[in-house]
């Protein structure tokens, strides 16, 4: 049985390789060695390199559907004897997942997107005033900032607030945090959307954000934030300092930078609009 470092050697890949390398490399081994197969004049050579047996085991092991002698014990040893125990090729389970990934995080963000649209439409009293803070803020409790927008803006019956923290890259909540973001901007019923300094740009770029260069001048002044978005031959105001205003402060939500935009898909872009000359302040 090979180790995981002759097969490497065996691929001619470098240790540690990800998946794409090895199976850009597995590729080329693949090709070569069919065109060397349909060549009359081709006869097999035990010093011509690895023959092609080699080729497929060393492939196995690195992508882990065969077992090295280092996994025989582990995870991967495991998943491999229970595969063979129901009758199941881990090859070809392991490569369709792998060929077909993004596929299935379209499926997920749709499934997202699907879910959170029937949450709203099945919600008790349908919200005039949709707000969603996404970023680097703390996790809070959304009924008691509801409760605050209320009072603070009457022009609203029924706000809502939603918090989508995205703090660190890579543990599985915030992957799931992530994905929630992106149906929820895909979704588009926000109306005011609140994010830090990152998400402010990456959204703003893509055109997620309404232009406010309409804003109130006495508003604009040291707080308006300018961005290009795709298409666009110039800069315009999509967003505004909102971090030092009272009543974002009071709503229990932690983080060091507040930018309020409006979506361009907002449902209530008017109420929308008032909201922010309020947080503005």
């Amino acid at each position: 049985m090979l180790d995981r470092k002759a097969a490497y050697e065996i691929l001619g890949v470098r240790e540690g390789a990800t998946k794409d390398e090895i199976v850009k490399r597995y590729g080329i081994l693949v090709r070569k060695y069919r065109a060397a197969a349909g060549s009359p004049s081709a006869k097999p050579s035990p010093d011509s390199g690895p023959q092609m047996d080699e080729v497929n085991l060393a492939y196995d092991i690195l992508m882990g559907y065969a077992d090295s002698p280092e996994a025989e014990d582990g995870a991967a040893g495991r998943s491999g004897h229970l595969c063979r125990k129901v009758g199941l090729d881990k090859r070809k389970i392991g490569d369709f997942f792998y060929y077909n990934k993004w596929y299935f995080i379209a499926g997920l963000v749709l499934l997202l997107i699907a879910v959170y649209t029937v949450k709203e439409i099945t919600g008790r009293v349908p919200a005039d005033l949709n707000i969603v803070f996404i970023g680097a803020f703390s996790p809070a409790d959304t009924d008691t900032a509801q409760q605050k927008v209320k009072a603070a803006f009457p022009q609203s019956k029924a706000a809502a607030v939603d918090v989508i923290p995205i703090l660190e890259e890579g543990a599985r909540q915030d992957y799931a945090y992530r994905m929630k973001a992106t149906a929820v901007m895909a979704a588009g019923d926000m109306d005011i959307v609140i994010t830090d300094r990152e998400r402010f740009r990456s959204y703003g770029g893509q055109g997620a954000f309404k232009s406010l260069d309409g804003l109130d001048p006495d508003l604009r002044a040291g707080k308006a934030l300018k961005l290009k978005a795709e298409g666009e031959d110039r800069e315009h105001i999509y967003g505004v300092d909102v971090g030092a205003n009272g009543l974002i402060k009071d709503l229990g939500i932690s983080g060091n930078e507040f930018i309020a935009s409006i979506s361009s898909k907002a449902r209530h872009p008017d109420r929308a609009a008032e909201f922010l000359r309020l947080i503005s302040k």
